[in-house]
This record gives C-alpha cells, sequence and structure tokens, in this order.
C-alpha cells in the first residue's frame, strides 16, 4: 500500500491527513494493476503521489487541490467514474479532476489540441493540477525514456 509522503505531516495541517490518506487508498485501488512506462516499471500511484507532492513543495494546502491531484488520472485511466468520484469526494474535487481528464476516446493528438484550447479557460485549482503533472512527467522523462 502508498503511503502519503512523511513530510505532508510536518507541512499540512493534521486535520486534512485522514482525507488525505483516504484519497490516496482509493487511487491506489484503482490504480493497483497498473505500472508507468519507466524501465523498473514503477507502480503508477508512485504519480498521482508526486504529482501532489509536487503541491505541497510549493506551498499549495488547498485539500481539494491536493485530493485532485492524487486522482487526477482516475477517471482517464481507469475504469472509475464522476459519480463515484462525486459520491466519495464531493463536487469540487470531482470538478477539478474532471477538468484534468483528457476523453481518451479520441486520438491522441486531437486530446492535445483539446488541452491546449482549454488551459486559459480552466480553473486555477485545475491548472494547479496540470503544471504539477507535466512538470512530474517531464522529470520523469529526463529520469527513464519509456
Amino acid at each position: 500500500m502508498a503511503a502519503l509522503p512523511e513530510d505532508w505531516a510536518t507541512t499540512l495541517p493534521a486535520s486534512v491527513l485522514p482525507l488525505l490518506f483516504k484519497t490516496l487508498v482509493f487511487a491506489s485501488t484503482k490504480h493497483a494493476n497498473q505500472r508507468r512506462k519507466d524501465p523498473q516499471g514503477t507502480p503508477y500511484i508512485n504519480h498521482p503521489i508526486g504529482v501532489a507532492a509536487y503541491l505541497v513543495e510549493a506551498g499549495v494546502t488547498n485539500v481539494s487541490v491536493l485530493q485532485a491531484a492524487l486522482l487526477h488520472d482516475t477517471i482517464e485511466d481507469t475504469a472509475t467514474t464522476a459519480e463515484e468520484l462525486r459520491s466519495e469526494f464531493g463536487d469540487q474535487v470531482t470538478a477539478i479532476v474532471l477538468e484534468c481528464s483528457d476523453d481518451t476516446a479520441l486520438p491522441s493528438a486531437q486530446r492535445k489540441l483539446i488541452q491546449v484550447e482549454k488551459a486559459a479557460q480552466a480553473s486555477t485549482e485545475a491548472k494547479l493540477v496540470k503544471m504539477a503533472d507535466k512538470l512530474y512527467n517531464l522529470r520523469d522523462l529526463c529520469r527513464a525514456l519509456p
């Protein structure tokens, strides 16, 4: 089972840690059988944890943003539905995750174009998650090309 980064206990209010742990357990379960494309086949859950960790490192304390970071690939890459997220985590977290999710039925090039077109209109919360996601992926590419 994945764990919250240790420094979160000293960086974030103690009152939000149980909620973030609940979110991490949910995301870990959803991504349980997924691996990153690196040579080591790193567990996929390391990616959402890393995205959320970048946000904490940057001083983000908005728990909905941190939850959305942990959940940002659940709709896109697992069988999770928006209704399921809404039931577990509420409207705000679900809205951020939906803003960060691509329509995987579309070709990759079209998805990238839509991302660019929608970027300026995205909420501040979604922009934070998307920027941390892009940063994580770029750093991951520098560590090990797929």
